[in-house]
């Protein structure tokens, strides 16, 4: 019987692999990789940005990207939500190209979600094996991801790191007792999600709670230990704070410059609660038509159904929260409002549109739930005709997951060195080197910052020629506006117009001493701003000590200088030197006065230094907790 087991769970592994890989096939095939085809959606060029950034820098220049001068006028990277640096999944775009990798990391995702929730349908739910492979095929093709993907947001698929928390979590305290590995590993798939931890502790916190009450458990905790469960939570969270401070820390940092944690300023949300204008939410027909029968199918619907008859009290947690769900999506739609008081919650005031940010939460319980009619005490005939019904089932999810695919990825997009003269504008740009020290700016010109069009306006195809995007968008909106000086605006038609009020990436503030006089260099890097006064002679010795030198990037305290003074000057990052630090600068090197700004996130380190104090700890708990165990056996045993 072991090897019969272990012989179907090895199938089912494989099946819910390449049923997956077959669905999501349009991502991952040789044209997908070898070619630059690509979503024609401003989200999924937000996404590709960041990732470009972090392989520009790495490939490139050898250097972890803390700071870009690629966007926004001069940007900190380091803690950004939609950042690339600080996960693991960065391995797989250090591996492909910025498009493929974006294309990939959610295949990635999905199949350990499949893996994940099969595994725990089976070992602590105790259906079938092929009750677990249902679930675990039904949760990984069920619509609402497909569709978040074809909406330009693959990024989202981190909530689908949930199935993976909840195999862990469980496996934390399987046999009664707790198993302190797990922890770590469930703190990693916590930090992993990113901000959508959020939205995956909307499904473990109200289970443990459900868990204190429902005589009807689902992690078969005696009476005793019903606490277990919310407290082992708990702790895994405070850890993760900790496991992840080198990131959490600098995203505190940054979303402070956005309004703070409480009142977060972003493109398109707005940190109120105002029904039908700050946020949307379906009404209850929407939600019953179109919603469930549309996105997870008549079979799971049909299975939930039967499950309500027969085993509506194995199942009463996981009604619970269908109806929990439920009703915080239906927000102001729904007898009372759940949703506005979820949304006094800091990161939960994000939430502007409730079908979106919850609803993949719904579809995974509803799954789980009407798994149920897999259970060993369903009798064989039975079980053959389920089996067809879900076969029935799957196949719809496979072939509406694989249709949205074909449609997602569809737009060829030009790779710089291909680029014809009519759509580069090749005769304005016939100067234009890309070198570091033919950096420059550009601004879009009546075109939104959310956009795909002109293709000379798109942060991601500007990275690729050492151009810098200043009306970037980011998802979140500078409380203070971007103060970089554009050297081009760019015309909805594609076209580069001068910008009359650019003086230059450096200058003499008032005086007309700037970079590209021949007497003045400055080179943008990541972290980094080389400044070189080439040649001085007595005039521009005099003149530079008298000058704040305007660099044209935004100001950031955590910008420093081996040599002079950083001040913010009307929101730019500007550089005063006095005679005796330039006289130093002479003794140093007459000919080349050379000056290296370098961006130092002090938070990052801070945290750094936390998350590896965090973790030697708890492994050096771990190992005198073992050393003590072993101890005890050893004198029980004698």
């Amino acid at each position: 019987m072991k090897k019969r087991s272990f012989f179907n769970t090895i199938i089912s592994i494989i099946t819910i692999i390449i049923g997956i890989i077959w669905a999501y096939y349009p991502s991952i095939s040789y044209k997908s990789i070898t070619s630059m085809v690509t979503n024609l959606n401003d989200d999924f060029f937000l996404n590709v940005a960041h990732h470009e950034l972090f392989k520009t820098a790495i490939s490139k220049y050898g250097i972890f990207p803390f700071w870009s001068h690629f966007i926004g006028g001069g940007y900190p990277t380091i803690g950004h939500p939609f950042g690339i640096e600080l996960s693991p999944f960065v391995v797989i775009t250090l591996l492909f190209d910025s498009i493929t990798a974006v294309k990939m990391i959610p295949v990635i995702i999905l199949i350990l979600s499949g893996i994940s929730i099969y595994f725990f349908s089976k070992n602590c739910l105790h259906y079938t094996n092929v009750g677990a492979l249902y679930v675990a095929l039904a949760t990984s093709l069920n619509q609402f991801l497909a569709i978040r993907i074809w909406d330009g947001n693959p990024n989202e698929a981190l909530v689908a790191l949930a199935p993976v928390a909840l195999f862990i979590f469980w496996k934390i305290f399987s046999d009664g007792k707790i198993k302190k590995r797990y922890i770590l590993l469930l703190s990693l798939v916590f930090y992993t999600s990113g901000l959508s931890l959020f939205l995956i502790l909307s499904i473990l916190f109200p289970l443990t709670i459900i868990e204190l009450f429902n005589p009807n458990k689902i992690f078969e905790i005696s009476n005793t230990k019903r606490w277990l469960p919310i407290t082992v939570l708990s702790i895994t969270v405070c850890f993760t704070l900790l496991f992840g401070a080198h990131f959490y820390l600098p995203l505190y940092q940054l979303l402070k410059l956005h309004g703070g944690v409480t009142n977060l300023q972003t493109i398109a949300h707005l940190p109120i609660y105002i029904p039908d204008f700050s946020i949307v939410a379906p009404t209850l027909n929407f939600l019953l038509k179109d919603f469930f029968w549309k996105q997870l199918g008549f079979v799971p619907i049909t299975l939930l159904l039967l499950t309500l008859v027969f085993y509506f009290k194995k199942i009463s947690s996981w009604i619970i929260l269908t109806l929990f769900f439920s009703w915080l999506i239906l927000a102001y739609n729904a007898p009372i409002d759940l949703m506005r008081l979820l949304h006094l919650f800091p990161a939960f005031n994000y939430i502007n549109d409730t079908g979106k940010f919850l609803g993949y939460q719904l579809t995974l319980v509803v799954v789980i739930a009407s798994g149920q009619m897999f259970s060993h005490d369903v009798k064989k005939i039975t079980s053959i005709g389920f089996f067809l019904l879900a076969l029935i089932g799957i196949t719809n999810l496979l072939l509406k997951t694989r249709d949205y695919q074909d449609n997602t990825y569809n737009f060829y997009f030009p790779k710089a060195s291909d680029l014809s003269a009519e759509i580069l504008n090749q005769s304005q740009l016939l100067s234009l080197k890309n070198t570091e020290n033919n950096f420059f700016q550009i601004k879009a010109l009546n075109s939104p910052r959310a956009r795909v069009t002109p293709i000379n306006g798109l942060t991601y195809f500007n990275i690729l020629r050492n151009i810098g995007t200043i009306d970037w968008y980011s998802g979140l909106a500078l409380k203070e506006g971007e103060h970089a000086i554009a050297k081009y605006f760019v015309t909805t038609d594609n076209i580069f117009i001068p910008n009359p009020l650019y003086i230059g990436e450096i200058y003499c503030e008032g005086k007309d001493f700037k970079a590209g006089n021949k007497k003045i260099d400055i080179t943008f890097l990541f972290n980094t701003i080389k400044i070189k006064f080439k040649n001085p002679d007595a005039k521009d010795l005099t003149q530079i000590s008298s000058c704040n030198w305007i660099i044209n990037q935004n100001y950031n305290k955590d910008w420093s200088t081996p040599i002079g003074k950083l001040i913010n000057k009307n929101g730019l990052l500007a550089l005063k030197l006095s005679d005796q630090e330039i006289n130093y600068l002479i003794i140093k090197n007459a000919n080349n006065l050379t000056i290296n700004l370098k961006f130092v996130p002090h938070l990052f380190y801070i945290g750094l230094a936390i998350s590896l104090s965090a973790i030697c700890l708890f492994l050096i708990y771990c190992f005198f907790q073992k050393k003590e165990c072993y101890k005890n056996k050893l004198s029980f045993t004698f």
